[in-house]
């Protein structure tokens, strides 16, 4: 006979679990008190359902194609191919002065409370000296460069900070981590 057939031992426990617990004339208080000093959940606001912090679950099927997905998005706008934009092309016209073949490129950014802004590109050895742009009234900056035929890439540097042209395709990533446009002086509008 091994322990679970013991008679005696069923009884004792039988005996031994039916039998009521002490109770702890403190344990009301103690959870009373547990109770009072929870913290009340938050409610969900539009504002704090984006920022507050929440376990996401997704299957590791659509999880992995939703990745492979944002990667291409992100692979096709590094090469400009998301925007649509066709290249900027300058328009025709002949610079006094200037070698033959020489193209006036007028280059007007939107800037709105901006001190200073400046052009910088392959064509002044990116310098945020070089190419001071004109405040032409309202929130607009002009600058006139008188440039080769080809292909140039430009950037603006806006009260320090650098920032692409907004109405220009942009360059395939360089290594400096901002972005620069493009455009074509003397082309057909292809790259």
């Amino acid at each position: 006979m091994n322990e679970s057939e013991d008679p005696r031992l069923e009884t004792y426990l039988r005996e031994k679990l039916s039998e009521p617990l002490p109770a702890d004339p403190a344990g009301p208080e103690r959870i009373v008190e547990t109770l009072r000093s929870a913290r009340a959940p938050r409610r969900l606001t539009p504002l704090t359902w984006w920022i507050e912090p929440r376990l996401i679950m997704l299957a590791p099927l659509p999880a992995a194609l939703a990745a492979v997905a944002l990667v291409l998005i992100g692979m096709m706008a590094g090469r400009g191919g998301v925007t649509g934009r066709p290249p900027a092309v300058a328009p025709q016209a002949e610079v006094e002065g200037a070698s033959a073949g020489d193209q006036l490129v007028r280059f007007a950014f939107h800037a709105p409370r901006a001190e200073r802004v400046v052009l910088v590109g392959d064509f002044n050895g990116w310098d945020p000296q070089a190419t001071p742009m004109r405040h032409a009234g309202g929130d607009t900056w002009t600058v006139s460069v008188s440039l080769p035929r080809g292909r140039h890439l430009y950037a603006f540097v806006v009260d320090g900070r650098w920032a692409p042209d907004p109405g220009a395709p942009l360059a395939p990533e360089d290594d400096f981590g901002v972005p620069n446009s493009v455009v074509l002086v003397g082309e057909s509008p292809s790259i």
